[in-house]
């Protein structure tokens, strides 16, 4: 597969999942990807590789939960089967949930599967990053009861 193929596929994917913004960033392979509801999702082509490496921020720890979630998040990235290859990493403080896409068999409803999944992935982690303003402790998820 080329990079003119993945540009024509990720000039198909905005209008098929009714896509706020797709913008191409050809100098760099990049493509920065909005939702209806404001989350950016960023596609970054990896030609030497032969790999599309899906990337969305998730959000800051509270500095309280930080050590508890840190583990989580190991702990998600274990079962690598159930979770489709997601995988969670750290950039600083920043929560980022990535997937890495192989262009060897890239088509555009795999693409679409794809956004959609991290998308709907991204709103259960950012409701744990972020509790809800004003809540008491006893209101905050139970880091230790949650199950990959």
């Amino acid at each position: 597969m080329s990079r003119e193929h993945v540009h024509q596929l990720m000039t198909e994917i905005g209008p098929l999942l009714g896509l706020d913004e797709v913008v191409e960033y050809a100098d760099q392979a990049l493509w920065i990807v909005v939702f209806n509801d404001g989350q950016v999702l960023e596609a970054e082509y990896d030609a030497p590789a032969g790999r599309l490496v899906l990337s969305m921020d998730l959000g800051v720890p509270a500095a309280d939960a930080a050590a508890d979630l840190h583990r989580l998040l190991l702990q998600y990235n274990y079962p690598w089967r159930q979770t489709g290859g997601v995988r969670m990493a750290l950039a600083g403080d920043t929560v980022v949930q990535m997937l890495e896409l192989s262009d060897a068999r890239l088509e555009l409803q795999a693409l679409a599967r794809a956004f959609a999944g991290l998308h709907g992935n991204a709103v259960t982690w950012r409701a744990l990053l972020a509790p809800a303003a004003g809540a008491d402790d006893a209101a905050s998820p139970d880091l230790h009861a949650l199950r990959v």
